[in-house]
């Protein structure tokens, strides 16, 4: 007896017997000669987008916890999360009844077409923002929000990039910065090219070379670094930050010179539901159409959804004519492919433009197409847009009771038709900033929108500001932590041989194809960056 418990003494023989069953039942569980069986690999993880019905119920997390996944980043902009589960799971998550859908946080590409050769664009004369700047109609006072590869700090914006404090140090930062990226200054060379469309005042051209709204303030999201990319659960963040603080900043209009890679109809896809709520708002979003013609059914995501303004390009022959103007061949072109709306609303200028560098970005080394150390020549419909988000800030600033319904029906009803092009190449045409801004009464038409409570069925921005959204969630360690800074993001898969091989740095990436006919073509248009 030990302090209360008895002592058992097994004699010799019994612990012979003991070890000889127990050997028995190892000699059936595993036949002779067999070496142990391994557990099977856990399944990969895949990155999702889940939209809830009810933002609020809890019901769908509570599913994604139980097959081992987790949320990466809450986005009560579409009244769900992104996520990282079990690819094995994806279909079970699919069909709970708490989730509306389930897509992919797919990855947001680079896309840039060939600066062309020829007489550059002289868009500004094209659309109207001679005469109106002329006139003393600059976007004063309004801010335009740039999602983008971020906006560097140049002379042509200097004093009117819009200060953000940062929620963690309490510094001051000419961004909010969503990049892996430290600092807010455009590595990859694109966001910066469009606000100087936008709002460039061209200070270091002697006031030759300004964009459209040359008083208007910019405010950029930063979403990538130097390579161009991002992911669908960027774009919602940012979304979502802007639908947050819109007033706190004067935001009125908003860029989204991108392509997401969805063939989802636009009443289900997530970012043409964060683009919907922005418009709901009261905010002008303009998207670019994508670079993905000439063919039919070629229009970008979120450019397909009804309620934005959708911008295509066309090709001014450094005239301020229009009758000489021909569609850009990278022009995106309608009708939208899965659901078959026509689009784009509007088509402007967008080959051979002359905008802000970002000196020593990663599109200043691939494409030094310089006019000189401040500004260079671009196309796309990525350049489009900012001049279409440029003439939207004057309108409103020149009358700040209109709407967006009016600002996109003023815009479209002041369009001249370009020769020989259909309503699903060019829209409504070339639009006129003084034919616009003095347009008969009229508001678009919104179409359709999404039938989703968002969340507890709340449908205005001012329901959506609670804890969950400007609270420790949404600024905290589940967007900052590790999840979302953590291996997935920046491991192997990220780094590895796939991004940094021979795929990437070859003969594909720096040979022929990079310089050559691909560089123009459909190769290097098909990507998700317009």
């Amino acid at each position: 007896m030990v302090r209360g418990v008895p002592i058992v003494t097994l004699g010799r023989r019994n612990i012979i017997r003991f070890l000889g069953a127990l050997l028995g039942a190892l000699a059936v569980a595993a036949p002779a000669g067999a070496l142990p069986v391994p557990p099977p690999p856990p399944p990969p993880m895949v990155s999702v987008i889940v939209q809830q019905w009810d933002g609020n119920d809890p019901t769908a997390r509570f599913a994604l916890f139980n097959v081992g996944g987790s949320v990466t980043a809450n986005l009560p902009v579409i009244g769900g999360f992104a996520a990282s589960i079990p690819q094995n799971a994806v279909s079970a998550l699919s069909s709970n009844p708490a989730v509306r859908v389930v897509s992919a946080d797919a990855l947001v590409l680079p896309q840039d077409v060939a600066p062309a050769s020829g007489a550059p664009s002289v868009y500004r004369d094209v659309v109207g923002a001679s005469t109106a700047n002329a006139a003393g109609r600059t976007g004063q006072g309004v801010t335009v929000a740039v999602i983008d590869s971020g906006v560097s700090n140049v002379p042509d914006l200097a004093g009117r990039l819009v200060p953000i404090t940062d929620p963690v140090s309490g510094q001051s930062l000419t961004c909010v910065n969503l990049s892996s990226e430290a600092g807010c200054a455009d590595s990859y060379g694109h966001g910066t090219f469009v606000a100087g469309l936008i709002a460039g005042n061209g200070a270091s051209s002697g006031g030759a070379l300004p964009g459209v709204a040359p008083a208007a303030n910019i405010l950029g999201l930063k979403l990538s670094g130097a390579d161009g990319t991002s992911n669908v659960s960027k774009v919602l963040a940012a979304i979502q930050w802007v639908l947050v603080n819109k007033d706190v900043y004067g935001i009125k209009v908003l860029n989204l010179s991108l392509r997401v890679d969805s063939s989802l109809s636009y009443r289900l896809d997530p970012v043409n539901f964060a683009v919907e709520r922005a418009w709901a708002a009261g905010i002008v979003v303009v998207v670019s159409a994508g670079n993905m013609g000439p063919g039919p059914r070629t229009i970008a995501k979120p450019a397909d959804d009804p309620w934005v303004i959708s911008v295509g390009s066309v090709d001014d022959h450094g005239t301020t004519t229009v009758t000489d103007d021909v569609v850009s061949s990278f022009s995106s072109r309608g009708p939208t492919a899965t659901d078959g709306l026509t689009k784009p609303d509007v088509a402007v200028p967008g080959r051979s433009l002359v905008s802000l560098r970002s000196p020593g970005s990663a599109v200043d080394a691939a494409y030094p197409a310089f006019v000189d150390g401040s500004y260079r020549r671009g196309s796309g419909t990525s350049f489009s847009a900012g001049i279409v988000s440029g003439a939207a800030a004057v309108l409103l600033a020149a009358d700040p009771t209109m709407s967006n319904d009016r600002v996109k029906f003023a815009l479209m009803s002041s369009g001249r038709s370009v020769p020989g092009a259909s309503a699903s190449e060019v829209g409504a045409g070339v639009f006129d900033i003084e034919a616009a801004r003095t347009a008969p009464a009229g508001l678009a038409n919104r179409g359709y929108f999404q039938p989703m409570f968002f969340p507890g069925g709340a449908s205005t921005t001012a329901d959506f500001q609670g804890s969950n959204w400007q609270g420790s969630n949404w600024q905290g360690l589940a967007w900052q932590g590790s999840n979302w800074q953590g291996s997935n993001w920046q491991g192997s898969n990220w780094q590895g041989s796939n991004w940094q091989g021979s795929n990437w740095q070859g003969s594909n990436w720096q040979g022929s194809n990079w310089q050559g006919s691909n560089w123009q073509g459909s190769n290097w248009q098909s990507g998700c960056w317009s």
